[in-house]
């Protein structure tokens, strides 16, 4: 699993040495909302920019109103954050952007991780939400679908490095984009 995800990974940064006709045609895309494509593509290989990872808070935020933030990071260093509760109908509230290398820096330690193994090394996690506080998932893409990693699961440690590199992340959209606005109920 490791070597097919590092193969994943490592062929998404090699496909712009490739050309169009070196791969079969293929009739899906992943792109921002806000990009415009045709609903065909001549690649196999997932159109750019595509989702590397999200986040999503999830507890004590809600106190007021619907105020927990998800955000999706895009390859291209896009980042678009949400009402995690789905209260704006799947529109981003806010969308900017964040040095693409932080997502690169995901993007290849997840590219190495043997993520069932970070699993099985993690203490058991808590509902921090359970008593105001903030739950937190980090939801990794991969050749074989989502995998989350929640807070009230297992222990988001961040000595491990695709957390640190995902905390990173994170901590620079937070610190570049401006926050949502708080909702009263």
């Amino acid at each position: 699993m490791k070597g097919i995800i590092a193969l994943l990974v490592g062929g998404l940064f090699a496909v712009g040495c490739a050309s169009a006709s070196d791969f079969p045609a293929d009739t899906t895309t992943t792109t921002p909302p806000s990009t415009t494509v045709s609903s065909t593509t001549t690649s196999s290989v997932p159109a750019e920019p595509a989702i590397v990872f999200t986040v999503e808070e999830s507890g004590g935020c809600m106190m007021m109103g619907a105020n927990c933030a998800g955000y999706h990071f895009w390859s291209d260093g896009t980042v678009e954050i949400y009402r995690a509760d789905g209260a704006t109908d799947g529109a981003a509230e806010i969308t900017g952007s964040i040095d693409p290398v932080l997502i690169a820096r995901v993007a290849a330690e997840l590219g190495t991780a043997d993520l069932p193994a970070i699993r099985a090394s993690l203490p058991e996690g808590e509902c921090r939400g359970c008593y105001d506080g903030i739950d937190t998932t980090f939801t990794y893409e991969t050749i074989v679908g989502t995998v989350p990693f929640s807070s009230t699961e297992v222990e988001l440690d961040l000595s491990v490095p695709l957390f640190a590199a995902t905390a990173d992340a994170l901590q620079a959209a937070r610190t570049t984009l401006d926050p949502l606005p708080i909702q009263e109920r």
